[in-house]
């Protein structure tokens, strides 16, 4: 099993992504780390990445699941708006594969356009709200909702809770 993690090449949310790491190593999840940059990613608080391969480039077939982190550099980056990612997470969920973000990076779904009817985790980021609701998407109270394959978390605090629906979804206890 593999999940590809996907990182804005500046300013993602440092604590996401050491936690979603830190939870799946836990439950024996390999996982790589794709981003737009070079080859080393900066996190908001200074954590640097080495990354594995290239958000706009990757195969979605070959991963199990998906998971989109938050933080400023979605914005600054406008991972939303890069077309060869969008196209891959389309991919990604015609095959089915599990889709998690957290924060922001729900932007990202909903810009793929792959949240019509989808229940979506409850977020505070006005212009979330609004592409969720432009996409389709059902805005939910919930901070985590895991629905028709697209995993959503509302912030960080749920990224326990958001690797095991992941790990669910993948058949790994």
């Amino acid at each position: 099993m593999k999940v590809s993690i996907i990182v804005a090449p500046q300013d993602f949310r440092d604590e996401t992504l050491s936690q979603a790491l830190l939870f799946l190593d836990k439950k024996g999840i390999q996982h790589e780390i794709l981003s737009l940059a070079g080859k080393e990613c900066k996190g908001y608080h200074g954590a640097s990445v080495k990354q594995d391969g290239k958000a706009d480039e990757f195969e979605p077939v070959y991963s199990d699941a998906i998971l989109l982190v938050d933080g400023p550099g979605v914005e600054s980056s406008r991972l939303y708006e890069n077309r060869q990612l969008l196209d891959r997470l389309k991919i990604a969920k015609e095959n089915k594969k599990p889709i998690a973000a957290v924060g922001n990076a729900i932007k990202i779904l909903a810009k793929a356009n792959i949240i019509k009817d989808t229940k979506i985790a409850g977020v505070e980021d006005e212009d979330a709200k609004r592409l969720i609701s432009l996409y389709k998407g059902v805005l939910s109270d919930s901070a985590l909702v895991n629905d028709k394959g697209i995993i959503t978390a509302s912030d960080y605090s749920q990224i326990s809770e958001l690797v095991s629906a992941i790990a669910d979804a993948l058949g790994v206890s």
